[in-house]
């Protein structure tokens, strides 16, 4: 193996004299290089050297395809309304859309002015008739309406024949009257009115017992209201006969006469009452 020292150690030795010293001379040519020796083992990975600089960007690569479609990433907040566009042009009227509900009815409106009167329309048919209203509150009294006769005389009784009513002896008022000596007592005006009867009466020829009746007759009609018998038991018995009545009338003039049913019988003191009360209903 040959040898071959440093600068530094020629240096040292340039006046070396020992024997065990020599002297260098110039260093001879460089010998060819020997052949490769065998590559040492792998040594111990050094630590990572400091980042070199970036690079010139390169140019941009072919688009590479597509890939797939990743998941829907959840939605942001919405963002701030941006300004109103200008309003476009009016499009088309659509189609009618189906009506909604009625609503509910708004307060009422306060009254506006009244219109112009419109002409008078045609008169509609007459409603029929509402019920009766309550009877009024009683009119003052009217002047009194009265007739009475008196006939102290005696009269044969003839069957189904009224009696004489002889001569008035009070009379109030004009819408009742009668004529001296008359069987009639006439009525001008309707209402309800009270008719009072009295007589004497006594047994002329008729057979014992023997009933005597009498009714008065309204336009005659006989009134079964005003009525009155008697049964003589002796020819020699005298009767009181009387009765009253109340009529109602409602045409006029009405007629009123005191009408006995049996013959052979004789009246006297007839005295006959009539008085109005009031308006017929």
């Amino acid at each position: 193996m040959n040898y071959r020292p440093s600068d530094k150690q020629i240096g040292s030795f340039k006046n070396c004299f020992s024997p065990f010293c020599y002297c260098i001379g110039p260093t001879g040519p460089i010998g060819p290089i020997g052949p490769t020796g065998a590559t040492g083992p792998t040594g111990a990975t050094g630590p990572t050297g400091a980042t070199g600089p970036t690079g010139v960007i390169g140019p941009t690569g072919p688009t590479g395809p597509t890939g797939p479609t990743g998941a829907t990433g959840a939605i942001g907040p919405t963002g701030a309304t941006g300004p109103t566009g200008v309003i476009g042009p009016t499009g088309a009227t659509g189609p009618t859309g189906a009506t909604g509900p009625t609503g509910a009815t708004g307060p009422t409106g306060a009254t506006g002015p009244t219109g112009v009167i419109g002409p008078t329309g045609a008169t509609g048919p007459t409603g029929s008739t509402g019920p009766t209203g309550a009877t009024g509150p009683t009119g003052a009294t009217g002047p009194l309406e009265l007739l009475s006769t008196v006939d102290p005389a005696p009269q044969p009784s003839v069957a189904n024949q009224s009696l004489t009513l002889g001569n008035n002896v009070l009379i109030s008022g004009n819408i009742i009257s009668h004529t001296n000596g008359s069987s009639d007592i006439v009525i001008s005006e309707s209402g309800i009115y009270l008719v009072l009867f009295h007589a004497t009466v006594g047994v002329l020829n008729a057979t014992i017992p023997a009933v005597v009746a009498l009714f008065l007759t309204v336009n005659g009609a006989i009134n079964n209201m005003g009525a009155a018998r008697h049964i003589f038991a002796s020819s020699s018995e005298v009767a009181t006969v009387s009765f009253h009545a109340t009529v109602s009338v409602t045409t006029v003039p009405t007629t009123l006469t005191v009408l006995v049913e049996n013959s052979g019988f004789i009246f006297s003191d007839v005295e006959i009452t009539v008085l109005r009360l009031g308006e017929a209903t």
